[in-house]
């Protein structure tokens, strides 16, 4: 008789019975953070304009996916105001008003100082490790790496300041200005050209050593004059072009 022999498959004697192997599983989830991660950095870039209807089936089309984790996707990007979720619609991405610049850079201004004087006030040795790291980091980059990198790095930074002051709910609200921010810096790029900033990180050094030293009154006056070089840059690219009822994304109000 015949020795048995192990296939990929099963045995019977000699003849091998090949079986189809199950096709790979893709990890719970993973489907809509991929989903999430490109449209996050693609409305951030301003890949996808302002305004642009976002249709799930056409994404699940685009991605290879059920429209089950795209849903998911949207909703994470909705929660983080990206996204507007329209009734009986598809969901956009949100517009931005041009002419609401200078209540945008106060609400900044205002998250700025606040997380920088609560950091100076409640942040960890290592939590100040961290911040130091990070300004270090971005200064490096300032002349060799393009400003989506600069952008994204400088997010960090803040985002780190935030976390070290110790509350949520105002480190969510940064996270959304900030998000915000990234979308009108893109926009200045049409204007300006898509180039490295040579200087607009220079407070970050004076927001460190007062985290450092815990002077949360010189941490707070830092944040306030890190957001002016912001402001100074937004005024330059912004201040002087007609921007009445101006939506980008949206129709142009008369």
């Amino acid at each position: 008789m015949a020795a048995s022999k192990t296939t990929a498959g099963r045995t019977t004697g000699t003849k091998r019975v090949l079986t189809a192997k199950p096709p790979p599983t893709r990890a719970r989830g993973t489907g809509a953070s991929a989903v999430y991660d490109a449209l996050r950095a693609d409305i951030l870039n301003l890949k996808i304009a302002p305004g642009t209807l976002l249709d799930e089936s056409e994404l699940g089309r685009r991605f290879e996916l059920s429209r089950s984790p795209v849903r998911e996707a949207l909703i994470r990007l909705s929660a983080e105001g990206l996204i507007q979720t329209l009734p009986n619609r598809s969901p956009v991405v949100t517009p931005f008003d041009i002419a609401q610049v200078p209540g945008f850079l106060d609400a900044l201004e205002l998250m700025y100082r606040v997380s920088c004087r609560l950091a100076a006030m409640y942040r960890t040795d290592a939590e100040l490790k961290a911040i130091v790291a990070k300004a270090k980091q971005i200064g490096r980059f300032l002349k060799d790496k393009d400003p989506v990198v600069q952008l994204r790095e400088n997010r960090e930074f803040h985002m780190l300041i935030a976390e070290a002051g110790g509350n949520p709910t105002y480190t969510a609200w940064l996270g959304q200005l900030l998000d915000q921010g990234q979308r009108l810096f893109r926009l200045s790029a049409f204007f300006e050209g898509d180039r490295p900033a040579t200087s607009d990180f220079a407070e970050h050094n004076g927001i460190v050593a007062a985290i450092e030293k815990q002077d949360l009154a010189a941490a707070e006056l830092a944040g306030a004059r890190d957001l002016d070089v912001l402001r100074n840059r937004f005024l330059r690219e912004f201040g002087s072009r007609p921007t009445g009822g101006m939506k980008l994304g949206g129709s142009r109000e008369r």
